[in-house]
């Protein structure tokens, strides 16, 4: 399995996030040729599971 870290570790960062909503198709293009890639079954990201407001 392959997971992508999309929670924040700092309070003030915010890349992740700004990435995820404004390129939500590239990251899982991305993603799904990392997993074939390492032959993995499944791939996912993780995010928090509160959604902030920017």
């Amino acid at each position: 399995m392959v997971v992508v870290n999309g929670a924040e570790c700092e309070p003030l960062l915010s890349v992740d996030y700004h990435l995820m909503v404004n390129y939500p198709s590239q990251l899982a293009a991305m993603l799904e040729k990392v997993r074939c890639a390492v032959q993995a079954v499944k791939a996912v990201f993780a995010v928090p599971g509160h959604i902030r407001n920017h």
